[in-house]
């Protein structure tokens, strides 16, 4: 009976359980399709700011369970918060918060009906730790915990921060992902700090300093005091050029630019921003080759992309450094080895655009596995397993400038089962071919430009006043260098330049005060439009400068702007200048209501009746201006905003003038040779019985030209050369021969230096002059007169000194001379020019060379061109001059 009571017991409780746990099953499958249910959709309700003493905390509050993905970036500094299967409902967007910690706050909703999300995006004044924790009692509720910055000087709150809430900071997701629903992130559980953290953070205790740049053996070398944490560079176009941007890093050398002349780049141009130092590589011609950067022991390395060089390496530490971002050497890529203690982990993430194809370059520490690449929606993305990416990299890469198909590059931490991962999201602007390679400890991702493939630009939203239902605009624009050493575009003449944001204007019928509210926020600027504006406007601008679109619809529509800082009023042209005309009526009121008083000016260096001049142009209706010669002043009666502008003129006006000395040398050489050879016979016939033809005497000579031999004895030292006159005695009774040898030769140099000098004070005229006047008798009906004309070594020089310290001169420099004859002729040589020389230095205004050359023979006809023998019957004369005349100026600047 007991057995029989005690298997009813049992069996009685085993039905029982059996109906709790059949209810139980049926209780849990509800609650599963009531979360189902709610995971569908869900509405965002409310945004409250609050302000603490800590910092500030945001709540989102939702009307039902939220799953959200949270990161933060440093550049702009701000957290995002990606809300899955949510609408933004009626949260007004954006809110302005203004605060200490918080600047605003944006939702952005993305996607419809099931992939519906919510993006909330809180702009903060400072980078500063961001944690994000669902509500344990209401799960609809999302807190954000904002940390007040930290104070110039005080140790950051972020960087003490343990690796758990690194990990939670870092956790990212793009707007749209293969999953519509991210993963749920739990409520911040406090994590072990790990190895790797510590070296990184206390590492930071110093900033880089650029100390210089020079070109080494076939690369560039940016030289640096202490270790470069990070760094990235990107090249540019029209014209080319390469940025190398240095985080926290300070300038240490003078000069902004330096010239470089080297591997293709001609000057290195420098500028410091407060996180970073930013160098600007400009090509030496028209082209920039392609170059690499890396880092080195002793800074960064500049060297072409074809090559691998070994840079200098400094001094080994004592130990070696634990840091992540170790310095990379220029060396082969061979497998990492991680060291004992420290954790795999992201050193670096570059891009750059090599001919047509996008290099994102990943370098890693550590055996960082990374994954196949997983296709997504707009890209592709990678995932590195077990592996940290530092705080510093956690921001993404907006690419957009670049002529490349990646749009983005978004690299974030995961931290999934007890271990970190890092993913990095590649978004794209269209479908492209790319394959992912590692080798060693880099992994490189390369993204090929579809064939045809021109870079959009970026859609912003239009306004909400737009939307009627006469206008339909598109307005996109391109974002533009932020760069003040990236260039300049030059203006041509007169020629406006435009450098506004590019726009894409396209209206039909559109209200022109709308317009000017959608420019107003495409350029950042505040926009006052008068109430006499008014009318519609169809136009079609494509990509052109905002700034030009306004100047198109302003004259178009007959309208005049006026700018006062970041106002701009917008006002018909007739409205505008009638106002002009009314402020300057006011400013006439203004001064004939203000009292005159009497000011003496004194004049020191400038003359009284320039200055004079000068005043009159700057007095008031009412003003009276009078000068007094012999003091050398000024008399004023006038307003004092006048005379205030007269004390300012006067000083800009009255200075001493500086002084210049010029010299002049004048250089005459002359050189002469004179050369003379004859032959003279002489025949004689004497017949005192004239027995022959009844001649009884006859002389007769031929030959050259000769010099007679003196009558007797030794030649005289005033004659030249040499004379033999030789006589053969008689040929018969009656004949008799004589002969005369003539030679002479004469060579002159002469050399004449004339050195004028004189002093004159800048822009002032002087002359120097030394030599004679010669008189000159002239007879007319007047009688007889006499002038002078002079023959004299004269310098006249009008002097200039330019900004520069180069030296401009009006010069005439003249050395004439009388010659031989009565009365005797004038020989002139004169200059006249105008030039420009720099301070001291010596330069050739004029010379003149003349060469004169004669040969002359004489002798006796046929005879003297007999060879040999016309020696016989011939004299010979040759005769060289050669005359040069230089003229030299030296200025010099004496005071």
């Amino acid at each position: 009976m007991r057995i029989q009571t005690t298997l009813s017991r049992k069996l009685v409780l085993m039905s029982l359980l059996a109906v709790f746990c059949g209810c139980a099953e049926v209780h849990s499958s509800v609650k599963g399709d009531a979360m189902a249910e709610q995971v569908k959709g869900g509405v965002l309700r409310e945004i409250k700011v609050a302000e603490t003493g800590e910092g500030a905390r945001i709540v989102l509050s939702a009307d039902r369970p939220l799953a959200y993905t949270f990161y933060k970036t440093a550049d702009p500094p701000k957290a995002v918060i990606d809300l899955a299967r949510t609408e933004p409902g009626a949260i007004a967007s954006p809110m302005e918060v203004n605060s200490d910690t918080i600047r605003r706050i944006e939702t952005v909703r993305y996607g419809e009906g099931a992939t519906a999300m919510t993006r909330v995006e809180v702009y903060l004044t400072r980078d500063t730790e961001v944690n994000a924790a669902i509500d344990a009692s209401d799960k609809g509720m999302l807190a954000l915990a904002v940390a007040r910055p930290a104070v110039a000087g005080a140790p950051a709150a972020a960087e003490a921060a343990p690796v758990a809430a690194q990990a939670r900071e870092g956790v990212a997701g793009s707007p749209v992902t293969a999953d519509p629903v991210p993963a749920v992130v739990q409520a911040p559980v406090a994590a072990k700090p790990q190895a790797p953290i510590a070296p990184v953070l206390s590492s930071q205790t110093g900033s880089p300093v650029i100390k210089a740049i020079e070109s080494q053996n076939g690369y560039l070398l940016i030289e640096t005091t202490g270790e470069i944490r990070d760094f990235k560079s990107f090249r540019l176009a029209k014209p080319d050029r390469l940025v190398v941007d240095i985080a926290d890093a300070k300038l240490g050398v003078n000069s902004k630019v330096i010239p470089l002349n080297a591997l293709g780049i001609g000057t290195a141009r420098i500028g410091a921003y407060p996180d970073k130092v930013r160098i600007v590589l400009d090509a030496a011609g028209g082209t920039l080759p392609p170059f690499g950067v890396t880092k080195g022991a002793a800074g960064l390395v500049v060297a072409p992309a074809d090559r691998v060089v070994e840079a200098p390496r400094a001094a080994a530490p004592a130990q070696p450094s634990a840091s992540v971002s170790q310095a990379r050497q220029p060396e082969p890529v061979k497998p990492a080895e991680p060291s004992r203690g420290s954790a795999p982990a992201v050193e670096s993430i570059d891009f750059k655009v090599i001919d047509g194809t996008s290099r994102i370059t990943v370098a890693v520490t550590g055996a960082c596995a990374n994954d196949k690449p997983a296709k997504t929606a707009d890209g592709f993305s990678v995932t590195l397993r077990n592996c940290v990416l530092p705080r510093k990299l956690q921001r993404h890469l907006d690419t957009g400038a670049f002529a490349s198909v990646v749009q983005k590059v978004t690299p974030y931490q995961v931290k999934t089962k007890g271990h970190s991962d890092v993913k990095i999201q590649v978004l794209l602007r269209q479908p492209a071919s790319y394959d992912v390679r590692r080798e060693g400890d880099l992994l490189q991702m390369n993204i090929r430009n579809p064939e045809g493939f021109e870079p959009p630009v970026a859609d912003v939203p239009a306004s909400p006043a737009l939307q009627d239902g006469k206008a339909q605009a598109a307005v996109r624009q391109t974002p533009r260098e932020s760069d003040p050493l990236a260039g300049v575009a030059p203006s041509g003449g007169t020629k406006k330049v435009y450098t506004g944001r590019r726009v894409t204007l396209e209206f039909s019928d559109a209200d022109i005060r709308k317009i000017f509210q959608l420019i107003a926020e495409v350029s950042n600027l505040n926009f006052l439009v008068g109430d006499d504006v008014s009318g519609t406007i169809s136009l079609k601008l494509v990509n052109v400068p905002w700034d030009q679109a306004l100047d198109v619809i302003l004259e178009n529509k007959g309208l005049g702007m006026q700018r006062d800082g970041n106002i701009v009023q917008i006002r018909p042209k007739s409205k505008i200048q009638t106002l002009a005309d009314e402020e300057q009526a006011l400013k006439r009121a203004r001064e004939r209501g203000m009292e005159l008083k009497t000011e003496v000016f004194d004049i020191n260096f400038a003359t009284v009746g320039d200055i004079v001049s000068q005043f009159n142009t700057v007095k008031s209706e009412r003003g009276t201006i009078s000068q007094d010669a012999r003091t050398n002043r000024v008399i004023v009666k006038d307003i004092e905003p006048a005379l205030a502008e007269m004390r300012a003129l006067l000083k800009n006006l009255d200075l001493p003038e500086k002084q210049v000395l010029i010299e002049a040398r004048i250089v005459e050489a002359t050189s002469t040779f004179t050369r003379d050879l004859g032959v003279q016979w002489g025949l004689h016939y004497k017949d005192g019985s004239a027995s022959i033809l009844n001649v009884n005497a006859m002389d007769a000579g031929f030959g050259g030209i000769v010099t007679p031999p003196p009558a007797s004895g030794f030649p005289t030292a005033t004659s030249s050369g040499g004379a033999v006159g030789i006589s053969f005695g008689k040929l018969t009774n009656n004949f008799q021969v004589d002969l005369r040898l003539s030679a002479a030769a004469v060579a002159g140099l002469v050399k004449i230096v004339s050195t004028p000098k004189v002093v004159t004070l800048n822009n002032k005229a002087a002359k120097i002059s030394q030599g004679q006047s010669i008189p000159y008798q002239t007879t007319s009906a007047e009688g007889t007169k006499t002038e002078f004309v002079e023959a004299a070594l004269t310098l006249e020089v009008t002097p200039h000194i330019t900004a520069d310290g180069s030296i401009s001169m009006k010069i005439k420099a003249s050395n004439n001379s009388a010659g031989t004859g009565s009365p005797p002729p004038i020989n002139k040589k004169e200059a006249t020019t105008e030039l420009l020389v720099k301070n001291s230095e010596t330069t050739v205004i004029g010379g003149i060379y003349v060469d004169s050359d004669t040969d002359e023979n004489r002798g006796v006809p046929f005879l003297m061109d007999i060879p040999l023998l016309g020696w016989l019957f011939k004299s010979n004369t040759k005769n060289k001059t050669k005359t040069e005349l230089l003229i030299f100026i030296t200025p010099k600047i004496v005071s």
